[in-house]
């Protein structure tokens, strides 16, 4: 048996989730009709996993309930948004996304839930392959909203091959080259250089004292990666023109026009789903004139949700998270945290319910040997007198 039958309902709860994120129902983002819909799925996920006889220690370190924390801020001070409705339904599915992130990574444990997730990234990544064969286009999204969210998609796919990879798990290996190739095809430049340093992580049992060689050259590939694409390094040498090199394609235009918005409310925000807004409103200001959606960074999206405190309680998780990693080191789970980091550098990551936003919470939550393994390791005999003796209680 691949899983243990008790992990069962936390799988169901983790796929159920993914078929609402993956085909967006054909209803765009800020549409409250999917906003509502995901809501209700992740609440009754949250039943089902509590319903699996192994009570859920959602947020049982400090990443998590840091990470936690903020998102119930955000809850709290919504109705105070630009669009209270609207804002607080987001908000409550945002933390209801993490909540059954927490519950699902909490009741399998990193390892499985890994295994069950590296599947999901497979599936995803065949998906928007077929998708974009079937189509022409410049930059790959398959079915993202713009490239970078394939590109996030990708590079956890590249990274997962590299952990089957150290784990000898030679039938996952597949998903590594196809990955690679779309990332390359997205052009996703920072996913690209969160993936490089991702998989230099996951080796890091195979590569012993040649880690930090590994590290200096990757510092080198990143910065050839963000020179040698056509948007920045060969329109700067056609033009002459540092600009989209200097101001990162804009994006840091792009925060200092939300840092001065987020300075008006400081300790409420505008609210979940008024980025744009905010955006659209200010584009007389060249700074925004270009025309982003979102905050294209994870700290000044969170600001823009609920002000500095969510923000600051968000970075400082990803702290927490990188303190325990050094005393309890999992290669694989912070390869993946490593490089949802690095994304959340230039994208929101925290814009809306997402796979990525579960991910993110299963990882601060799920210990390498959760009650779920401890019970899959016992003999089969106990396993049944403990199944016995929960039915009769």
């Amino acid at each position: 048996m691949i899983l243990h039958p008790r992990a069962w309902p936390a799988v169901a709860v983790l796929g159920i989730v993914l078929a609402v994120d993956l085909p967006r129902l054909g209803v765009g983002l800020r549409s409250p009709t999917r906003v509502l819909l995901f809501l209700i799925v992740v609440a009754a996920g949250l039943c089902l996993t509590i319903w699996g006889r192994q009570r859920p220690r959602a947020v049982q370190r400090p990443a998590g309930w840091l990470l936690a924390s903020s998102f119930v801020w955000i809850l709290f001070v919504s109705p105070l948004g630009t669009n209270p409705i609207r804002g607080t339904l987001v908000a409550a599915a945002l933390l209801a996304t993490v909540s059954i992130g927490a519950a699902v990574g909490s009741e399998l444990g990193w390892s499985w839930f890994g295994r069950v997730l590296e599947r999901v990234l497979m599936l995803l990544l065949l998906a928007a392959a077929a998708m974009e064969l079937n189509k022409s286009g410049f930059r790959w999204h398959g079915w993202a909203e713009e490239p970078n969210g394939l590109g996030t998609i990708a590079a956890l796919g590249v990274i997962a091959g590299a952990s089957a990879l150290v784990q000898r798990r030679w039938w996952m290996l597949p998903i590594l080259p196809l990955g690679a190739v779309i990332l390359v095809l997205t052009e996703a430049r920072m996913p690209a250089i969160a993936a490089l340093f991702g998989v230099a992580l996951a080796l890091r049992p195979l590569l012993g004292r040649g880690f930090p060689s590994a590290l200096m050259a990757l510092g080198v590939i990143s910065g050839v990666v963000l020179l040698s694409t056509e948007s920045l390094g060969q329109r700067a040498a056609e033009l002459g023109q540092l600009d989209d090199i200097t101001t990162l394609t804009g994006r840091t235009d792009a925060w200092s026009f939300l840092a001065e918005e987020i300075a008006l409310r400081p300790f409420t925000g505008f609210g979940p789903e008024s980025t744009q807004d905010l955006l659209t409103a200010g584009s007389g200001d060249s700074r925004v004139s270009w025309g982003p959606t979102h905050g294209h960074n994870a700290a000044v999206q969170m600001a823009v949700h609920g002000g500095w405190v969510p923000a600051v309680l968000f970075v400082a998780a990803f702290g927490a998270y990188g303190l325990s990693s050094r005393r309890q080191p999992q290669s694989d789970r912070d390869a993946m945290v490593l490089a949802l980091f690095l994304i959340g550098i230039t994208e929101h990551l925290v814009r809306e319910p997402s796979l990525v936003l579960l991910i993110l919470a299963a990882a601060f939550t799920a210990g390498p040997a959760s009650a779920a393994r401890r019970q899959a390791s016992k003999p089969d005999s106990a396993i049944s007198r403990d199944l016995v003796a929960t039915d009769t209680a």
